[in-house]
């Protein structure tokens, strides 16, 4: 999703834990309701998130924080996420989150893709994750099932 030319806004309300969460990772922006809830459970089974939660993680909450998140397999609450940078906002009801956002992708799409897709491409190119880290962790994924 990351590298899609339009943009990527993800609403979630309710969990999100091992791909789920994965998937959110490489979204644009992510906007939660007060019954979300985001979880990497994969180091409590003695796995590595395979879809890029790894790689995605620090550079949306820093690496101490990434750390614990991962590490620690526990869920983390819309608010926790927002203070950690991981949602861009949390919501105290669903129709706030619906309101919301459905007003801002409306307004984002008004605007020229061209623009919306340069922009993206400048961001996601200072800050995604190598190609080769994500295919790291497929490969540690992929080592530890076996």
């Amino acid at each position: 999703m990351s590298n899609l030319p339009q943009p990527v806004i993800s609403m979630i309300d309710g969990p999100a834990r091992g791909i789920g969460n994965e998937f959110l990772a490489a979204c644009d922006m992510i906007f939660a309701s007060k019954n979300a809830r985001f979880s990497n459970f994969k180091a409590t089974l003695g796995l590595h998130p395979g879809a890029g939660g790894v790689a995605w993680m620090p550079l949306h909450i820093g690496r101490a924080s990434a750390m614990e998140f991962v590490f620690s397999g526990n869920d983390i609450d819309p608010k926790t996420a927002e203070e950690y940078g991981y949602v861009n906002k949390a919501f105290d009801t669903p129709e706030g989150l619906y309101d919301y956002v459905e007003k801002l992708a409306e307004r984002i799409a008004l605007f020229p893709l061209g623009g919306l897709s340069s922009i993206k491409r400048t961001v996601t190119d200072t800050i995604q994750p190598r190609p080769e880290q994500i295919a790291i962790e497929g490969a540690e994924w992929d080592r530890l099932v076996a």
